[in-house]
C-alpha cells in the first residue's frame, strides 16, 4: 500500500490499517516528480495507492503513460475510490472494555 499524499490522519489510518492485515506501508515524498515518481511506485509495486487531490495530477499525468495495475483512493474524494470507501469496506471497530 503506496502512500502520496500531504500529512493528514489518513495517512495515520492507513499506516494502522496495513499494520492490521499484515501489509507493507510505502509512504512517498510529496516532492517526487516524474521518473523519480515512476520509478518509485513501479519498484514499490503497490496494490493500493492512497493519495490527496494536491498530489492526483502527478500520478494522473504519469499513468496515461503507463498500465498501471493498483487501485487509487483519494483522501477527500466522494464516490467508489474516496477515501472513506476503504474505511467502510472493512469490520466494524470492536468494543473494548477499560
Amino acid at each position: 500500500v503506496a502512500s502520496f499524499a500531504y500529512n493528514a490522519i489518513e495517512q495515520l489510518l492507513t499506516w494502522f490499517g496495513c499494520m492490521k492485515i499484515g501489509a507493507v506501508w510505502v509512504p512517498l515524498n510529496v516532492a517526487l516528480t516524474g521518473g523519480d515518481l515512476a520509478y518509485s511506485l513501479e519498484d514499490a509495486g503497490p496494490k493500493i495507492l492512497v493519495l490527496d487531490s494536491e498530489t492526483r495530477p502527478k500520478v494522473d499525468e504519469l499513468a496515461a503513460q503507463r498500465n498501471w495495475q493498483f487501485r487509487i483512493f483519494e483522501i477527500g474524494a466522494a464516490g467508489s475510490q474516496g477515501f472513506s470507501t476503504l474505511l467502510a469496506e472493512g469490520s466494524p471497530v470492536p468494543q473494548v472494555a477499560i
